[in-house]
């Protein structure tokens, strides 16, 4: 059995301490086979451990090894090996969820502690994806800003009613909203596009529309935003 001096596989997702189980763990990893308990103490002897100190952490880290999630163990109670099962690591909502439920081995713990301090710090190092948001949400707001000024210069200057909806139509049509019916127009009703102004409406029947919906014409699909107010 290999030592496990300058070993990877490990040490590389879990914090290794002092701890006997996590030098333990550490040359198990870096084999990479099942090992007996006797494959185990030598290896650990020849990465400097003393013989005395094996024979005295043995029982206690041998316990823990029967019980610890990346090993698994085979055999029979007269010749067990111990198998080292690379982690699946959790995101930091389940590490949290883990280590708030208590029980888990101190490497173990130590590795979940660092999961959910990156989760923790994750917003501050995706601030590119922030300001995508923010900007997105400033673009949406000034295009309705530009409708309500529009709509208001069309009520003061009195034009006719006519006129201020075909302005209103192309303006939204520039956004890619695409009005559902128009008031007064006689439409088939489809629940899917249609809401009953009180009651309810079977398919397939002919209905004025109160008040028009607005289907969102998006780069990659069509997205209902509102549904139009009809009745029969």
């Amino acid at each position: 059995m290999a030592s496990c001096r300058g070993a990877r596989g490990y040490s590389a997702e879990v914090t290794l301490g002092a701890d006997p189980l996590a030098r333990v763990l550490s040359l198990l990893s870096e084999v990479g086979h099942a090992c007996t308990a006797a494959d185990i103490k030598k290896a650990w002897e020849h990465a400097g451990a003393k013989r005395a100190t094996i024979d005295t952490e043995w029982p206690r880290v041998q316990k823990r090894l029967r019980h610890h999630p990346y090993v698994t163990v085979e055999g029979d109670r007269q010749q067990l090996t111990y198998r080292f099962v690379a982690p699946k690591l959790p995101g930091p909502v389940e590490a949290l969820d883990a280590l708030l439920a208590g029980g888990l081995p101190s490497d173990v713990r130590a590795t979940y502690t660092e999961i959910v301090r990156s989760g923790l710090a994750a917003p501050a190092e995706d601030a590119g994806w922030a300001a995508r948001m923010r900007q997105a949400e400033i673009d949406g707001m000034r295009r309705l800003a530009e409708v309500g000024s529009e709509l208001e210069e069309l009520v003061c200057d009195e034009v006719g009613t006519e006129v201020v909806v075909f302005r209103m139509r192309a303006r939204l049509k520039r956004t890619g909203l695409v009005p559902v019916g128009e008031i007064g127009g006689e439409i088939t009703f489809d629940r899917k596009l249609h809401k009953p102004l009180g009651g309810s409406i079977r398919d397939g029947t002919r209905v004025m529309v109160v008040r028009p919906g607005y289907i969102w014409k998006a780069p990659s699909e069509d997205v209902l935003m509102t549904k139009a107010i009809v009745r029969e």
